[in-house]
C-alpha cells in the first residue's frame, strides 16, 4: 500500500506482512520509518492527511486506526467498533472509513475525535459492501466518494455515493450514482474467488471519481470507468 503526503510529498510504503513503513524524500532519501505500532494485528492501508500532514495507519482485523505524524509521533489511536475496515482515506483535517461486513462507513477527525457513522443514501442504511473511499479537499467543500462495489441498487448492480462532511463534523449525503456496466463482485468471484477488487480516486478540479474494477473473466484485464455524481 502506497500514500503520498499532499504537505509534503514524502511518500509512506507499507509493508503489509510486517507492518514496516518505508519513506521515500523528494531527494531520493530512503529510510525505514517504523515497525507495526502496536495492535500486533495486519496493517491493511495508510492514508496522509493534506491539513496536518499526519497520516492514519488501518488495521483490518483489529479493525483500529493509530495517527502518527510523518516524524513517527503517535498522535492517537481510534477503535472503529467496525467488523471489518477494508479502506482509509483522509483529508482536509478529517479520515473516513469503509466495512463491506456490517455495510458500515464511518468519519473521524485525524485526532481521533468525533468519530461516527454515517448513513447510506436516502437516511437508510448502506447495502452492496462499501469497500473503498476517496475523499478530495477543494477548500470550498470536503468530500468523500464511497464506493460500494457489489449489488448496491435496484438493478443489482454497484454504485458510488458522494458524502459532504462539513464543518462541525456532521455530514450529509449529497449524491449517488449507479454504475452501470459494472460487474458485481459476487458475480465475478463465482467464477474467480480471487478478483473483483474496486478501488475509487476522487478529482479535486472537477466534481468527478473514478473507479477501477476487475473483469469478471479471469483474464487479467483491468478497466476504468467515470461517472459523474452529482
Amino acid at each position: 500500500t502506497l500514500a503520498v503526503s499532499p504537505k509534503t510529498g514524502t511518500l509512506f510504503q507499507l509493508e503489509q506482512v510486517t507492518g514496516q513503513i518505508h519513506t521515500l524524500q523528494a531527494n531520493g532519501t530512503t529510510g525505514n520509518f517504523f515497525t507495526s505500532p502496536g495492535w500486533a494485528q495486519t496493517p491493511i492501508d495508510i492514508a496522509v492527511d493534506d491539513v496536518s500532514g499526519n497520516f492514519a495507519y488501518l488495521f483490518a482485523s483489529k479493525n483500529a486506526v493509530s495517527v502518527f505524524s510523518e516524524s513517527g509521533t503517535r498522535i492517537c489511536d481510534l477503535q472503529l467498533g467496525m467488523a471489518f475496515a477494508s479502506s482509509i482515506a483522509a483529508k482536509g483535517g478529517y479520515m473516513v472509513f469503509t466495512d463491506p461486513v456490517d455495510n458500515l462507513v464511518g468519519v473521524a477527525k485525524m485526532d481521533c475525535s468525533l468519530y461516527s457513522t454515517i448513513n447510506g443514501v436516502g437516511n437508510q442504511p448502506w447495502v452492496g459492501q462499501p469497500w473503498a473511499v476517496a475523499m478530495v479537499n477543494t477548500g470550498a467543500e470536503l468530500d468523500a466518494y464511497v464506493l460500494a462495489r457489489d449489488k448496491w441498487s435496484t438493478n443489482g448492480l454497484p454504485g458510488l455515493t458522494k458524502i459532504r462532511i462539513n464543518s462541525d463534523g456532521t455530514t450529509t449525503v449529497t449524491g449517488s450514482v449507479e454504475l452501470t456496466g459494472f460487474t458485481p463482485v459476487s458475480v465475478v468471484r463465482s467464477s474467480n474467488a480471487h478478483a473483483g477488487i474496486y478501488q475509487v480516486v476522487a478529482f479535486s478540479q472537477q466534481n468527478t471519481a473514478a473507479v477501477l474494477y476487475m473483469s469478471s473473466a479471469n483474464d487479467g484485464t483491468v478497466l476504468t470507468d467515470r461517472k459523474s455524481v452529482v
